[in-house]
């Protein structure tokens, strides 16, 4: 960890010289910046920690009132981090109904800070390899949605429309409100908007510190959207050896850009060791090697988005 030492330089009379003032300004204190030590205890502060800016670009449409709307994402091939989609991979759709505006709805979507509990309904339908939808596929414990009374232009709803993958990742998300005639909503292909800086400093250490580190988030105050983190929201915590060393192309992708990935539930946790972390597939986390890219980074296992929470670069010396 870099600290930063006040050093007071005293001035010493010599010879006959009287000493200074009372009155006279004496103070020399300098600023002196004391590097990172590598260490066995890894503090992951605001500083290490990467910022993700961007936002996502959800279509809004002003749709028929009181009628069975199309949804239709035949035409998707990019999902909104820039990864490649087969439309037939869309695993589950979700529909809910807001009292706030569309702007709302897609700004909490970008910070992936969407509570489905200020929903007034959510209702669900599961395409099973279709690329289309109606609303009146959807559902809420086994009640069909109602078209005839939510779509109502009286009750002043926005809907927002979620497709997501097989982990409840969000792929693609349109809102609508009634008061118009479109019938139908197309999910389209976005830019991608997303760019990743990462932090100031990296965590430091060495291959002789190990074989087990510790990783400590308790000073961690930020997230990567610049939000106040909460540890709620950071569940996972995990460590990715990169197969590049420009890790913000891959920012938005660590799981499966990583040559290895180790991952730890840790929600209620504020620090833990390497020795509880463990690959997807079973295997051990054995220890960082110099020269290759290691990150380490935390994440919300139930958040929509796939961005990480934090991620800091491990500087293995």
């Amino acid at each position: 960890m870099r600290w930063t030492a006040l050093l007071a330089l005293t001035a010493c009379g010599s010879g006959g010289d009287p000493p200074p003032s009372a009155t006279e300004d004496t103070d020399t204190t300098q600023e002196v910046t004391v590097p990172d030590e590598p260490r066995s205890i890894l503090e992951m502060q605001d500083r290490h920690n990467y910022r993700l800016s961007g936002a996502i670009e959800v279509p809004h449409a002003s749709t028929l009132p009181q009628s069975d709307l199309i949804f239709d994402w035949s035409g998707l091939t990019v999902d909104i981090w820039g990864r490649s989609l087969d439309a037939s991979t869309v695993d589950q759709i979700k529909l809910y109904a807001f009292n706030q505006n569309a702007d709302a709805l897609a700004a909490q979507l970008s910070a992936d800070s969407l509570d489905p509990g200020e929903a007034l309904e959510i209702w669900y339908y599961s395409p099973m390899g279709r690329d289309s939808a109606l609303t009146s596929d959807f559902s809420h414990t086994g009640n069909p949605f109602d078209f005839d009374y939510w779509f109502q232009v009286s009750l002043n709803h926005t809907f927002l429309v979620t497709l997501l993958d097989a982990d409840l990742k969000l792929l693609s998300a349109a809102t609508f409100k009634p008061g118009a005639s479109e019938r139908s909503i197309a999910f389209t292909d976005a830019p991608l908007n997303w760019t990743a800086e990462l932090g100031a400093d990296a965590l430091i250490t060495t291959e002789e510190l190990g074989p087990v580190w510790t990783f400590d988030w308790v000073q961690l105050t930020v997230d990567a959207h610049g939000e106040a983190f909460d540890p709620l929201l950071s569940d996972q915590l995990f460590v990715a050896k990169l197969p590049t060393s420009d890790v913000a192309s891959v920012a938005l992708n660590i799981p499966d850009a990583a040559d290895a990935y180790f991952v730890r539930y840790v929600q209620g946790q504020s620090s833990v060791g390497t020795d509880d972390l463990s690959a997807l597939d079973g295997g051990e986390f054995t220890g960082f090697t110099a020269g290759d890219t290691w990150v380490a980074g935390m994440s919300c296992v139930g958040c929509m988005g796939i961005a990480p929470t934090v991620l800091a670069v491990v500087d293995v010396r």
